[in-house]
């Protein structure tokens, strides 16, 4: 009865050890499938986060392009007033427009 006990604790323990490594290789197999996952999520939300980012730069450069097209496409009609500096150069100085004007070229 004893080598009988013996070898049915042996054999407990040798299937534990066993069902033991499977559980390891399928935790182990799992983790390698989240962490892929993870990873892949991880790519997308990046890529979408720098496409967020570049679509604010190009916006930002569209109205800055904007401001600079508006302030110089200056109307041919504006007047200038030239105020004498020196004897041999002139200072150019544009008429001061009214507000009506203003927000002609400014909207």
């Amino acid at each position: 009865m004893a080598a009988n006990q013996f070898g049915y604790n042996a054999y407990v323990a040798a299937h534990g050890r066993k069902v033991k490594g499977i559980e390891t290789g399928v935790s182990n197999i799992q983790n390698a499938i989240n962490s892929g996952f993870a990873n892949e999520f991880k790519y997308r939300m990046g890529n979408k986060t720098l496409g967020m980012y570049q679509q604010n730069l190009d916006e930002e450069q569209k109205r800055i392009a904007d401001l600079y097209n508006k302030r110089t496409n200056i109307p041919s009609t504006a007047t200038y007033t030239y105020v004498p500096v020196s004897r041999y150069n002139r200072l150019v100085i544009p008429a001061i427009p009214t507000y009506t004007e203003w927000l002609k070229y400014n909207r």
